[in-house]
C-alpha cells in the first residue's frame, strides 16, 4: 500500500496525537542537562527490557509488566518525540517484541502474560497463575501511542505497515478481547458504569475484589488510546464507564475534590469471613503516585471531551493548590487529599496546564530540581526523566490553557446519536457533598447505589 493511502487511512481512525512540532530545541543549561542524561540512559534501555527479565517479570509479578516494563516502553517513544530520530522507534519495536515473547497462552486460549505473585498466593490453589487487564491495557497504551507517531509520516506508516495490522491483531483479538468478554474481571454496576475486579482464585482477603481507582485508572488510559487509533465505539465506551464510575466516588469539600483510594462496588467487596467488613480500607491514596494516576484519569477525559468538565478541572485544580501542596516554590510541603500530611510530593503535573503557578513548579522549580539531582539515576534520571521531558516538552505546550489536546476523538464519538445518547443518560455535576459511601457492607444494598453514586 502506498504511503499516501496509509496516511490517509490513518488520518481518519486517529484525532490529534500529542508530539512536539520539531526536533526540541533546549537553551536552558537545566533543561539540557537533563535532556541529555535521558538520552544518555536510552542508549542502556533496551537492555533493560531483555528477553530474559520480561519472561522474569511477567511470570512472577502479577502487574510486573505495567509497573516495571512499561515505564520503560515511553522512553523510545519519548526520545523519537524530541528529536524526530526514527531510530528510537526501532528500539521501541525491538523491546516491545521482548516483551511480546514472554506472552503465554492462557485457558481460553489468548495470549496474556501469566503470572503469580506470592502476596495473592493461596493454598487452595498451588498452581494459579493469572494475567490482568491493568498488563493488558498499560501495553496496549504504549502500542497504540506507537502506532499514532508512525501515522503521521508516510515513510514510517509505510515502513511500519505490517507492524500496525500485527499490533492491532494482537490487541484486540488476545490483549484486550478477553476483558470484553471475560465477566469474572469486569462487573455492570447498573446506570452504565462498571469496574475491573482482582482474580477470585487468591487470597480471601483480595479474592475478586473490586479494583482500587488507580488500577482502573491505568486501565481506562489504555482504552482510550486503543479509541484513537482504531475508531472503535466498544472502548470509549468501556473507558466512560470506568470514568464515570470515578467520579461518583467523588467528595466536594469547599470547591474541591477529595477522594479513597478505593470504594467497594458489590457484594464481592464483603471479607469471607467477616460480612460486616470490607476486604479493602477506606483511606486517601497512600501513596503520591496513585494521586496522579486518579487525576491523570480525570484529566485525559476530559481531553477527549467526555466525563469530566472545566468545572471538574477547576475542582481538582483547587485541590492541588489549595491542600495537596502549600503553594511554596521555595520550601514544599505536601499532603493528601484529605488534608493528611504526606512526605511524598502530591503532585500532578497533568493539572499544570491549569495553573500557571503549578507548572512553573512542576518544570522550573523543585521538581526539576529533582530530575538534575536524580540525573545519573536510571530510573529517576531515565525512566521518570523522560515522563518529565515528555510532560514539558510535548504535553504541557498542547494543553496550554486547559487546551483539549484529543477533541477530535470526542467529537468523532459523540457524532453517532446512540453515543450522544449513551452520554448524556450519564452527564452529572458532583453537587453538595458529593458521594456518600456506604458505612457498612449492609449498606450496600440501600436504594439507589450503584458502586459510588
Amino acid at each position: 500500500m502506498k504511503p499516501i493511502v496509509l496516511l490517509f487511512l490513518a488520518a481518519l481512525l486517529q484525532a490529534a496525537t500529542l508530539h512536539a512540532a520539531e526536533s526540541v530545541r533546549i537553551s536552558d543549561p537545566d533543561d539540557r542537562q537533563i535532556v541529555d542524561a535521558f538520552l544518555n540512559h536510552m542508549k542502556q534501555a533496551p537492555g533493560w527490557v531483555g528477553a530474559d527479565r520480561c519472561l522474569t517479570v511477567a511470570t512472577t509479578k502479577d502487574e510486573g509488566i505495567a509497573w516495571e516494563l512499561c515505564p520503560i516502553l515511553d522512553m523510545p517513544l519519548t526520545a523519537y518525540r524530541i528529536t524526530d530520530d526514527p531510530r528510537y522507534l526501532d528500539d521501541f519495536v525491538a523491546m516491545f517484541g521482548n516483551m511480546r515473547a514472554a506472552l503465554a497462552r492462557g485457558p481460553d486460549g489468548s495470549l496474556g502474560w501469566y503470572g503469580w505473585a506470592a502476596a495473592y498466593r493461596t493454598p487452595e490453589y498451588p498452581d494459579y497463575t493469572w494475567d490482568d487487564p491493568v498488563n493488558s491495557l498499560q501495553v496496549t497504551l504504549r502500542v497504540a501511542e506507537f502506532l499514532e507517531e508512525v501515522a503521521k509520516d508516510p515513510a514510517l506508516a509505510e515502513k511500519y505497515a505490517d507492524k500496525r495490522r500485527e499490533y492491532l491483531d494482537l490487541i484486540e483479538n488476545d490483549l484486550v478481547g478477553k476483558w470484553q468478554v471475560r465477566e469474572d474481571r469486569w462487573a455492570d454496576l447498573g446506570a452504565e458504569v462498571g469496574v475491573f475486579r482482582m482474580p477470585v482464585k487468591i487470597t480471601p482477603t483480595y479474592s475478586g475484589a473490586t479494583f482500587p481507582h488507580n488500577m482502573n485508572s491505568k486501565v481506562l488510559q489504555g482504552y482510550l488510546a486503543l479509541y484513537r487509533v482504531t475508531g472503535r465505539d466498544e472502548y470509549m465506551r468501556r473507558a466512560i464507564k470506568l470514568g464515570v464510575r470515578f467520579k461518583r466516588c467523588l467528595k466536594l469539600r469547599d470547591g474541591r475534590y477529595t477522594w479513597h483510594y478505593w470504594d467497594p462496588a458489590g457484594p464481592w467487596d464483603v471479607h469471607a469471613a467477616n460480612g460486616d467488613q470490607w476486604k479493602l480500607v477506606y483511606r486517601p491514596d497512600h501513596k503520591s503516585g496513585y494521586y496522579d494516576l486518579n487525576v491523570k484519569a480525570a484529566v485525559l477525559l476530559y481531553h477527549h471531551g467526555v466525563v469530566f468538565d472545566e468545572t471538574d478541572m477547576e475542582r481538582f485544580r483547587k485541590t492541588q493548590m489549595e491542600v495537596c501542596w502549600n503553594g511554596d516554590l521555595v520550601a514544599p510541603k505536601y499532603a493528601n487529599t484529605d488534608g493528611t500530611p504526606a512526605s511524598a510530593a502530591y503532585v500532578s503535573a497533568w493539572l499544570a496546564p491549569f495553573d500557571p503557578k503549578l507548572a512553573v513548579f512542576c518544570f522550573e522549580g523543585d521538581q526539576r530540581a529533582a530530575r538534575i539531582r536524580d540525573a545519573a539515576s536510571t530510573w529517576q534520571g531515565g525512566v521518570m526523566g523522560g515522563d518529565w521531558i515528555n510532560m514539558k516538552f510535548v504535553y504541557l505546550p498542547a494543553a496550554e490553557g486547559g487546551r483539549r489536546i484529543y477533541p477530535e476523538a470526542g467529537e468523532r464519538f459523540l457524532s453517532k446519536q446512540e453515543n450522544r445518547e449513551f452520554m448524556e443518560s450519564l452527564e452529572f455535576t458532583v453537587e453538595g457533598a458529593g458521594y456518600f459511601p456506604p458505612a457498612t457492607p449492609r449498606d450496600l444494598d440501600r436504594a439507589g447505589y450503584s458502586g459510588g453514586r
